[in-house]
């Protein structure tokens, strides 16, 4: 087995392992599942713009045909936050009731280092195991919840796992044609991404100080003017 086909099995292997804790997920329950909600819109929050750092990104001539992919899935992703915040509103809450984990933060911030350190494909790597995820596993998991939360509660499972069918499908293509020295940052994506989404997952629905209440610029704040205090 050539490199590049060995990286097209591990798109699957990925998404094996993004789906690792969803059998420990009692979706359910409503606060569960409301959780599982509001941690997927504190993150999808910031798709668009990371799809745009990455396009910026792109080489002006070796990257064009990345460049333009990435804005079409730019337009593509509109909007999707706003699907997750209507699905909860359906079940009597909202994002507010369910602070950004720090598993969250790790999820999307450790992608912009990525797309900073490794370049654009990092991000091509990163999307692989959810939209693997949405179309081959979350299907079942669609069904089961339309029965209990009802279908204006599962707007957002129900489009992407429908919408990812054809994205999933793409990026295996679209991985045939990366350039042989990017097959290892697209791999390295695949597993970080899949590895802190099961993080991301293991920790909905807990209640212990796995929830990262604070802003991170607040806690500068709060150790500058402790160090003003004591100098």
């Amino acid at each position: 087995m050539n490199f590049r086909d060995r990286v097209s099995k591990d798109a699957y292997t990925s998404v094996d392992v993004a789906f690792t804790n969803y059998e420990n997920l009692n979706l359910e329950d409503k606060m569960v599942y409301g959780d599982w909600l509001a941690q997927t819109h504190h993150y999808v929050h910031h798709v668009t713009r990371i799809l745009a750092f990455a396009a910026a990104k792109c080489d002006l001539y070796q990257e064009r045909e990345l460049h333009f992919r990435l804005i079409k899935a730019l337009n593509e992703e509109k909007n999707h936050d706003i699907m997750a915040a209507n699905d909860l509103k359906n079940l009597g809450l909202t994002a507010e009731h369910f602070p950004e984990r720090m598993e969250t933060r790790n999820f999307y911030q450790v992608l912009f280092y990525m797309i900073e350190t490794y370049g654009p494909y990092a991000l091509v790597g990163y999307f692989i195991p959810q939209e693997g995820l949405s179309c081959i596993k979350l299907p079942d998991v669609y069904k089961r919840l339309v029965e209990i939360h009802g279908k204006k509660s599962c707007t957002f499972l129900m489009e992407h796992c429908e919408l990812d069918i054809e994205h999933f499908g793409d990026a295996l293509s679209f991985i045939k044609t990366i350039p042989e020295n990017k097959l290892t940052i697209v791999q390295m994506g695949m597993t970080r991404s899949a590895e802190l989404y099961a993080d991301l997952m293991k920790s909905i629905g807990t209640t212990e100080d796995q929830i990262l209440t604070t802003p991170y610029w607040n806690i500068a704040k709060t150790k500058m003017e402790f160090n003003q205090t004591i100098l």
